[in-house]
């Protein structure tokens, strides 16, 4: 027990009855010393070890004649001697047992009072990486709720701003942010932690894990459900969506404008050359006099390109432009998320926030 790490100190006491070979108590003592329990302990060693009577005789060799070498200085603490009580090749076992028990696959093969605080620093790495994608969700949601393409949910009677009624500030995705911001720097903690540690270990890791690891626990507990929340609920507006498309779809659609007349005989110099022009006459009226971009009608009007209204909309349709995402989506849905959340049993009572 000692020797497994379980106890500094301990003492075992066996109490039988005639003619019952398993032992009626057993009494393990640490004097406090214990990582667990006296009474756990007591139910471990009774598993691991094997304290019939006969069972002992044959596990310590205790038939042969070692009287002469133990006669003096004693029997315990003796490492002149190879004394059977005094191996520590049960440790292993012990240790394997408990593991298994707490529901853990196996132990650390090498540690001493704690196992290596780099264990610390590769939790808080994972912890860290969803904080990471959760903020760079949330970012992505504040931008388009400024944009008016999205909305996160938005209870009834809640306040958006306090100065100013008309808000919907996205308040779940700004404390998905600050909170992913704590985890992101909670884990540098762990990993300096680990640097500095004199020698096997020094007692200033204490105080720090104590907050660094529980708060990036509870922090990314709040952040998945507020991740979970703003899915749930979220509002997508397509005409908003399609509105600024088309805003910037023909800037978009100008190397497609080029290669096309190119293709046909177009001089490929001096068709860029135009479009850049023609770009830069489009968006400074766009800039300056709030105008509605008419690079398409600049281009279909000028007879460098010699296009018709309907190839330019063959060239210009939006389908000609999204490629393989909607595969790749469909894909990424159906063989990556679909077996990660298999069984699960989300719903959206799971992810309620008040506001």
């Amino acid at each position: 027990v000692v020797a497994a790490g379980l106890a500094e100190r301990c003492q075992v006491q066996l109490a039988y009855a005639i003619g019952v070979a398993q032992p009626v108590s057993v009494r393990v003592d640490t004097f406090g010393t214990g990582t667990m329990s006296d009474a756990e302990l007591e139910e471990k060693v009774n598993r691991v070890f094997d304290l019939r009577p006969t069972a002992i005789i044959n596990r310590l060799d205790l038939r042969r004649p070692i009287y002469r070498q133990t006669a003096a200085y004693g029997h315990f603490g003796r490492s002149d001697l190879d004394l059977s009580w005094e191996r520590t090749d049960r440790v292993e076992a012990l240790e394997d047992y408990i593991a298994k028990d707490m529901g853990f696959e196996g132990t650390y093969a090498v540690s001493g009072q704690t196992y290596s605080r780099k264990i610390d620093y590769f939790i808080l790495s994972v912890l860290s990486g969803i904080a990471q994608s959760a903020s760079k969700f949330a970012n992505d949601v504040r931008l388009l709720s400024h944009l008016k393409e999205v909305d996160e949910p938005f209870e009834k009677g809640q306040v958006g701003s306090s100065a100013m009624a008309y808000k919907r500030n996205p308040m779940r995705s700004e404390r998905i942010c600050s909170l992913a911001r704590l985890v992101i720097c909670n884990g540098e903690n762990p990993a300096i932690t680990a640097a500095t540690q004199w020698f096997e270990r020094t007692l200033d890791d204490s105080a720090n894990r104590r907050i660094s690891i529980p708060e990036s626990f509870l922090a990314i507990d709040g952040i998945l459900n507020l991740y979970g929340n703003v899915i749930s609920g979220m509002t997508v507006y397509p005409y908003v969506i399609d509105k600024h498309l088309k805003e910037e779809l023909p800037f978009m659609a100008t190397e497609n404008i080029l290669m096309y007349c190119v293709e046909r005989g177009g001089d490929r110099q001096a068709l860029h050359e135009r479009i850049r022009e023609l770009s830069v006459e489009s968006a400074k009226s766009i800039k300056l006099c709030g105008k509605a971009n008419d690079l398409l009608e600049r281009i279909l009007s000028d007879s460098a390109f010699n296009l018709t209204k309907k190839e330019l909309d063959d060239i210009v349709n939006v389908d000609n432009f999204v490629g393989l995402a909607p595969k790749q989506t469909e894909d990424f849905c159906q063989n990556v998320l679909a077996p990660a959340i298999e069984g699960a049993g989300f719903s959206q009572e799971d992810f309620t926030v008040k506001v």
